[in-house]
């Protein structure tokens, strides 16, 4: 006895045949992401057995929905999502005391929607902008959980104009009294990228943002895994709007990244400055897909190679060159130097060959310089956030981003990817941290505050089919925090510039994988 069927994501085209009608015993139909046209099949819904899916989403299907959608009174979940319904919402599908999810969204839909629909636990109707309640027939509403949201267009003016006009403001006053007075649009905002992508399209690649698609947090929005229509990886970094200084964020990430190329930079492809399904305002930054995740989670949360390794030491030596060189860029590439002002191990993201990137810029200040000499951010407020066990001491007192604060970052890192101890780590407590930590080891107790997968590999490290015996991996240990240790000084002055810390980094490098003379019979 048939009791499901699934046809979904193939290439489907036509009509819905009526002799889906004839399967009476039907739990679950699923002909979603095909080519399907025309109406819905009047048969199709009088299916008495449906008690579970009925998800005909992503097809082509137009006219209004049948007023038969609401003998459904076992179905949990209806899905006709991104199709070209339009017509009413029948008001039978009030009566529909077992569905918990109903998606109409992107659908041209209209008229009022039916006041108990609220009581259904997963609403969608985002993409109809002409639904209105029963009060407003000039406003467009979604209800999520009980909670209806209206917003007059008027209103989504007065909220998306405003980011126009600061970054106007922004761009102004980098360019000082130069004639180019940029705006905020995506030809300028993302030269030579893609137009802005539409929130529609983000919802789809994301899958409406579902949580299994989550794969980050931070201070100002949230990470989604997503893929676009043409295969491309993406992703996608939602800014949290009721976070104080989230505009801000995006503003700064906008401006350093605009022009920004560099192997080492997670690449911007575009960006979205549109309204939500629940008609809030909503701002999101669209990146390329770097599938080998942050850095921390490889550190601390124990992320393998396919053959179950960690990080090797060269690795964990390239991935601080590759840091270190996208910082020389951005803080000696320019006319003004860029500050990233959040450099740690979870804003490190690395690709399938393992190629190391910097991403999270929204922090990110753009120095210019006085005729003093001295750097000034061109942002309208000096109030600095960073990242607790990061952030230079010199932040603390008041002053104001340099490229020195990024150093001293940058230190941290250095020593977090090879001792694998947090900044944070509790193990650390009173005045001890993980500086003074190994400052206490360095240079001859250094096997107490390596990292123990680097002691358990012991003399098996090769490079290019040759071995690298212990004592050279751990004279590298030895040289890698001592610059470590000189890039977190206390005293901005003392630290040296990253030019000369990748420099240092590459020649140990060189001296690591470098032939051990006498040992092989090509040398």
């Amino acid at each position: 006895m048939l009791n499901q069927i699934d046809l979904s994501g193939n290439d489907l085209v036509g009509n819905i045949p009526t002799s889906f009608g004839n399967y009476m015993n039907l739990l679950s139909l699923d002909l979603s992401k095909n080519k399907l046209n025309g109406s819905i099949p009047r048969a199709t819904l009088v299916l008495p057995g449906l008690s579970k899916v009925l998800n005909l989403s992503n097809n082509l299907f137009s006219g209004s929905l049948p007023e038969e959608i609401g003998s459904l009174e076992n179905v949990v979940t209806i899905d006709i999502s991104n199709n070209h319904i339009s017509g009413n919402i029948p008001n039978d599908l009030q009566q529909l005391k077992a569905l918990q999810t109903l998606n109409l969204s992107f659908n041209d839909l209209e008229g009022i929607v039916p006041t108990e629909l609220e009581n259904i636990t997963n609403l969608y109707l985002q993409g109809n902008p002409k639904l209105c309640d029963e009060l407003n027939f000039s406003c467009a509403v979604t209800k999520t959980k009980g909670k209806m949201i209206k917003i007059v267009v008027v209103s989504v003016l007065s909220a998306v104009l405003p980011i126009f006009l600061v970054f106007g403001t922004v761009v102004y006053l980098m360019r000082g009294k130069s004639k180019d007075k940029s705006s905020f649009q995506s030809s300028e905002l993302l030269k030579g990228k893609p137009e802005m992508i539409s929130y529609r399209e983000l919802c789809l690649a994301t899958q409406n943002f579902s949580s299994e698609n989550l794969i980050g947090k931070g201070s100002f929005g949230t990470v989604y895994r997503g893929y676009l229509e043409q295969g491309i990886g993406i992703a996608v970094k939602v800014l949290n709007m009721e976070r104080a200084g989230s505009v801000r964020s995006f503003l700064a990430e906008c401006e350093a990244l605009r022009n920004a190329r560099h192997r080492n930079l997670v690449k911007l492809i575009t960006s979205c400055s549109s309204i939500d399904f629940k008609h809030k305002e909503f701002l999101a930054l669209v990146y390329e897909f770097l599938s080998n995740g942050s850095l921390d989670s490889w550190i601390h949360k124990h992320k393998l190679h396919v053959d179950g390794s960690g990080l090797t030491l060269i690795e964990r030596l390239n991935i601080a060159i590759d840091v270190a060189s996208v910082l020389d860029y951005l803080h000696n590439g320019y006319d003004f130097p860029i500050v990233h002002c959040d450099l740690k191990p979870s804003n490190i993201i690395l690709s399938e060959d393992m190629t190391a990137k910097v991403g999270d810029f929204g922090l990110a200040r753009l120095l210019m310089e006085e005729s003093n000499n001295q750097s000034s951010s061109v942002t309208s407020s000096h109030v600095l956030k960073g990242s607790i066990g990061y952030v230079p001491p010199e932040y603390g007192l008041g002053r104001k981003a340099t490229t020195a604060g990024d150093v001293y970052s940058f230190g941290v890192t250095l020593m977090e990817l090879f001792t694998a101890k947090c900044s944070t780590d509790e193990c650390f407590s009173g005045e001890l941290n993980l500086i003074k930590w190994v400052r206490l080891a360095y240079p001859k107790d250094m096997n107490e505050i390596m990292d123990a997968t680097l002691l358990e590999l012991g003399s098996k490290l090769y490079h290019e089919e040759q071995e690298i015996d212990s004592t050279k991996q751990y004279d590298c240990f030895v040289d890698v925090m001592g610059v470590g240790l000189c890039c977190t000084a206390d005293s901005p002055e003392k630290r040296g510039c990253m030019t000369d810390v990748l420099l240092e980094l590459k020649m140990i490098k060189a001296t690591l994988i470098q032939p051990s003379h006498g040992k092989h019979g090509n040398e």
